[in-house]
């Protein structure tokens, strides 16, 4: 599961939303050689050696519940990150994407 290639291949399938969390797979040659990742390399090298070792990571300690799930099981908030990110849209439209989705979501659970 923490094999570099394997975390650094599963980072590259949302590059820029994603960022391997072992230093192994970060500085492998399939994550630095990503088009993405070589254009945002300034960035990621701040987030991951700035950032991460200081910043609280979390996911759901809580418990799973069912906005959770949605959230994890589909795609809309790292689309949009990754296409604000690429300049395919603009930051704003990202946020309203991920606003209107989440509010969406919620939605469809209180029914």
């Amino acid at each position: 599961m923490y094999d570099p290639k394997r975390v650094a291949e599963r980072s590259n399938s949302r590059p820029i939303f994603a960022i391997p969390a072992t230093k192994s797979a970060f500085e492998s040659e399939v994550y630095q050689s990503n088009e993405s990742v070589r254009r945002f390399k300034p960035e990621l090298d701040t987030i991951f050696k700035d950032v991460m070792p200081t910043w609280y990571r979390y996911g759901m300690e809580a418990g799973l519940n069912p906005i959770a799930g949605q959230i994890e099981a589909t795609t809309f908030i790292g689309d949009a990150v990754q296409n604000a990110a690429l300049g395919k849209i603009k930051v704003g439209d990202a946020i309203n994407q991920i606003d209107e989705q989440l509010r969406f979501q919620v939605e469809m659970l209180s029914r």
